[in-house]
């Protein structure tokens, strides 16, 4: 397990970020995170462009957690794009969203995410699901 591998994490609400970012503290998960505000965003910081183009400062992620907002497409389209690009087409996608609508979760596994996790709003619900995501991939060092 490599603590260099880097997690990006497309969220566009900040009070979900800090909840998150306090989870990876809590969980002890010493992977670099960097967060994308928009699917534009985290699709420049995939293609590296613009200011993103350093990719000694900014590596491409080796897991992708993708906020699945209901009544919205962002998401989805954000793992289409990924999926259709040969580049990222292995890359891990975790889908994060409200696990209430099997619609939502079906299309998620449709469109290639490699997992589905209920969004959660109990500290240590989080830090279970930011644990259980480690299952996914072979990514997460913890630091004891």
């Amino acid at each position: 397990m490599k603590t260099d591998r880097l997690i990006l994490l497309v969220e566009e609400n900040f009070d979900e970020v800090f909840v998150l970012e306090r989870a990876f503290h809590e969980a002890m998960i010493v992977n670099p995170v960097h967060i994308a505000r928009h699917v534009e965003e985290a699709i420049c910081y995939m293609e590296g462009v613009g200011v993103y183009a350093d990719r000694e400062r900014y590596p491409l992620p080796s897991l992708i957690l993708l906020s699945m907002k209901a009544g919205t497409r962002v998401g989805f389209r954000l793992l289409m794009w990924i999926r259709s690009n040969d580049r990222f087409g292995s890359l891990p996608v975790v889908a994060l969203g409200s696990g209430k609508n099997i619609l939502e979760v079906g299309e998620a596994f449709r469109l290639g995410a490699n997992a589905y996790f209920e969004r959660r709003t109990d500290a240590a619900d989080i830090i279970r699901l930011i644990q259980g995501i480690e299952m996914v991939e072979d990514i997460w060092v913890p630091t004891n």
